[in-house]
């Protein structure tokens, strides 16, 4: 290629190097509900349409963003069900962690899966490097590890019954830095 040509010109929408550990390509985030309005703990139906319907959304966007990659809290109920519909739809996603061990207190049936989830992850963010001491610390840094998926996902699938108020807000502060065309609302 002659140098007079200059860099070749990127496609429309490339991201190229995000810097700060952001994942390449057309990242979207995936949230919303824990497991009591999803059906349970347990395995159920409505977790089953849940997963099902965020591998067709993912699979079709992949369609027409090859570079998709699925961003994920791995927390219990919609983050966990988008990493699961992400390998359904044989799309990449990266564990994007509020902090070490998030998975501590949780019950041990809990922590296996999440612990087969984080393996099967195509990278892992940790947004805050120490693990919280109380409460109200772990909820803290939630709250920065959701805008940290704000700031830096092209597009959201937030699964939320338009009842829940905290998933609400999740739901407008992803509208409110994406733009509401780029963010899906999911019924459970």
């Amino acid at each position: 290629r002659p140098e007079v040509l200059g860099p070749a010109d990127a496609p429309d929408g490339a991201t190229g190097d995000r810097g700060d550990g952001v994942p390449q390509g057309h990242l979207v985030a995936v949230a919303g509900h824990r497991p009591p309005e999803l059906g349970g703990y347990d395995p159920n139906p409505v977790a089953d349409r849940v997963r099902t319907k965020l591998a067709e959304i993912l699979a079709a966007t992949l369609s027409i963003r090859p570079d998709l990659v699925v961003l994920t809290g791995l927390g219990l109920g919609a983050e966990q069900l988008g990493a699961e519909a992400a390998t359904e739809a044989a799309v990449p996603y990266v564990a994007v962690l509020a902090f070490p061990s998030q998975d501590s207190v949780w019950p041990q049936a809990s922590r296996a899966r999440y612990g087969a989830l984080l393996a099967g992850a195509a990278g892992q963010v940790v947004v805050q490097a120490r693990a919280p001491a109380t409460k109200a610390q772990a909820g803290a840094a939630l709250a920065r590890r959701d805008a940290w998926l704000a700031r830096h996902a092209d597009e959201a699938v937030v699964v939320w019954d338009r009842r829940d108020p905290a998933v609400g807000r999740l739901a407008r502060s992803f509208q409110e830095a994406l733009g509401e065309t780029e963010v899906w609302l999911l019924e459970p």
